[in-house]
């Protein structure tokens, strides 16, 4: 798909900030399809990688946070410039088949519920990578704190992988070739560079998770016996009736307010064999009132859905920005 957002840009947001304080090294791994045997390079700075090729058939990921040393392990990790999280679109992501979004929608409507906008949307071929940039390189002083932070805003999106500072993510502009039969390309949808936040901002977050389900509720089946109707019953002409006279005469109950003038309702109860029931207007609001608590969450869901479609579309339409 089209982006207005170059590698270069991705890796300039990340890790400039980084290289013009300090020196270091961005790991990257690549595996060739369906191998698990992994290579691993480490760039002095991100311009050499923004000019990398890969093949389509090749996995590409790179080490979110900077290395000291040309080592892996978080170990050599000492400062971070963004937070990150990853979430899944369909059971072949790597949360598997119990955690994940089942739609680009529910996802959009996950992010937009997460307290702080992120400046950095990946599209993985599988999911969606969010990066929240940092206003400071900050250094790490003790990594199971940053740990604890990053996991926090992982479960929030449902990812079930640990997120530790020695994490790699998929490389924009390449391929995800995890699919057997076609590879996906991995790009950035959203970038913006100048929305950057102070670490502080995320340390009290209220996190509760406030994901839509799976799966959508069935509509609520209402079972009414064959025969029976509901109706609506005016007294007054009810009153001038024939047929209902007649049927009142034969032992069918009813009951009347006190003053035929007063009266606004009658409610006629009748036998099922007859196969009607006449109900008042207090009745029929207590039905009312039941219809709508079993479908408003339906109807909730499906006005939620919209809203999140027409702003996915509004992002997609205005390029990401």
């Amino acid at each position: 798909m089209a982006t207005n957002h170059t590698l270069k840009d991705f890796l300039d947001a990340i890790f400039r900030p980084y290289y013009k304080q300090k020196t270091g090294f961005v790991l990257v791994r690549t595996s060739a399809r369906n191998e698990i045997k992994t290579g691993s390079r480490y760039f002095p700075n991100s311009d050499g990688l923004s000019r990398e090729q890969y093949s389509e058939e090749t996995n590409v990921f790179f080490g979110v946070c900077p290395r000291e040393k040309m080592k892996p392990g978080k170990e050599h990790v000492g400062y971070i410039t963004c937070l990150w999280a990853g979430l899944d679109i369909g059971p072949d992501g790597y949360s598997g088949k119990e955690k994940h979004f089942a739609s680009e929608k529910q996802a959009m409507m996950a992010i937009m519920a997460f307290p702080l906008k992120p400046s950095i949307i990946v599209q993985s071929g599988r999911g969606m990578h969010l990066y929240w940039l940092l206003k400071q390189v900050t250094e790490i002083s003790i990594q199971s704190d940053f740990e604890k932070l990053l996991n926090r805003i992982a479960n929030y999106f449902q990812c079930s992988a640990s997120s530790g500072l020695d994490a790699v993510l998929r490389l924009p502009e390449t391929w995800n070739s995890k699919n057997q039969i076609q590879s996906t390309k991995c790009f950035v949808e959203r970038l913006d560079p100048t929305l950057r936040y102070d670490i502080e901002e995320f340390e009290d977050l209220d996190l509760r998770i406030i994901i839509p389900s799976k799966r959508a509720p069935r509509m609520p089946q209402v079972k009414l016996p064959a025969p029976v109707r509901i109706s609506v019953v005016d007294s007054h002409a009810a009153v001038r009736n024939d047929a209902f006279r007649d049927r009142h005469s034969h032992g069918v109950a009813s009951t009347r307010s006190q003053s035929e003038e007063d009266a606004t309702t009658e409610v006629e109860e009748i036998s099922e064999e007859e196969g009607t029931f006449a109900l008042d207007d207090e009745s029929m609001k207590k039905i009312a009132d039941m219809m709508i608590d079993r479908f408003s969450d339906r109807i909730l869901e499906r006005l939620a859905d919209r809203v999140a479609e027409k702003v996915l579309r509004g992002l997609l339409n205005t390029g990401g920005e």
